[in-house]
């Protein structure tokens, strides 16, 4: 009882009316700064010190994150910006589509669908010694090709490889890392993105049939390193929230009604969709995490048309 909730705003009075605990922020937007420092310093922050400073400064018991704030990642990701739009991003889920799949021995290179904008300059020299670049919000991502080796039961994967689409012409170009079943795959080349590969269901009739690899997720450099795709999406595969303990995951209702028939699903499945769980974590503070006031007070002449923003980006927030 009386232990605070930080979460992104759309969920406060869900927390303190059905949940009855405090949260930092809520639809009221009483203090705006929470909301720009929660989307900045929180849930899009690829630093995890300064995550656990502000949360320490806040008092915070949990951390609370919902399935759809995957979609709202464009407007959080917005809010929490600098005037050049720097943590600006979207987080494309691409569909398996099996009329190009292409087999071979053994082998099947996948291609998935789906597309975003190029949220930062990529600037790539391929093997050939070519250099490719893509323009901010000009060029889009436009799907991924991964292939996979499959022995008896087990799997294997090439380098996944997004493709690009700029000046009227496609462009692939190979993604560094690749998270899939709980392990990420450092391919130690290519841009730092990640796909995330995920189970897709589809219901055909009265029946649902489930593949592995039904879907992937397409996180840029941007999106890949933050709070939100590290923890949520990705079980924080580098163990850099090493104190954010689950407390709580509640499943997806469709994903937990099918479990109850038996079906083995992952906490993240596509079904018409991204399906995700609820999921709270206990918020523990490595002895080196200081409070800031800074995170408390808003600073004098800030405002939410013209900040000034990202004025906390170098704050100490460690011993």
């Amino acid at each position: 009882e009386n232990s605070i909730f930080v979460h992104w705003w759309d969920y406060g009075y869900w927390v303190q009316t059905i949940g009855e605990r405090p949260t930092v922020t809520d639809g009221a937007h009483a203090n705006e700064w929470w909301d720009y420092t929660t989307a900045r310093y929180l849930l899009t922050t690829q630093k995890p010190e300064i995550a656990l400073s502000l949360m320490k400064t806040y008092n915070v018991s949990y951390l609370l994150i919902d399935s759809t704030d995957l979609g709202k990642y464009t407007a959080y990701s917005s809010i929490g910006s600098d005037g050049s739009g720097d943590r600006f991003s979207q987080i494309p889920v691409m569909v398996f589509d099996p009329s190009q799949t292409i087999e071979s021995a053994g082998k099947e290179a996948r291609l998935y669908q789906g597309s975003s904008f190029v949220d930062e300059d990529i600037v790539y020299s391929d093997t050939n010694g070519s250099n490719i670049f893509l323009p901010t919000n000009k060029a889009f991502v436009i799907g991924m090709i991964i292939e996979i080796s499959k022995t008896n039961s087990s799997l294997s994967f090439k380098q996944p490889q997004a493709v690009f689409f700029y000046n009227n012409q496609q462009v692939r170009i190979p993604l560094r890392y690749l998270y899939y079943k709980g392990e990420i795959i450092d391919f130690k080349s290519g841009i730092e993105a990640t796909a995330r590969v995920m189970q897709g269901a589809t219901l055909t009739g009265q029946s649902v049939s489930v593949d592995e690899l039904g879907s992937v997720i397409y996180l840029s450099p941007k999106v890949s390193n933050g709070l939100f795709a590290q923890l949520y999406l990705m079980d924080d595969p580098f163990n850099n929230y090493k104190t954010l303990i689950v407390a709580h995951s509640e499943p997806d209702p469709f994903v937990a009604s099918l479990r109850e028939q038996g079906l083995n699903l992952d906490e993240i499945v596509y079904f018409q969709g991204f399906r995700g769980p609820i999921k709270i974590w206990k918020v523990d503070y490595p002895a080196n995490i200081i409070t800031r006031e800074e995170f408390l007070n808003v600073p004098e002449g800030w405002n939410t048309i013209d900040g000034p923003w990202a004025i906390l980006d170098d704050l100490k927030v460690t011993t």
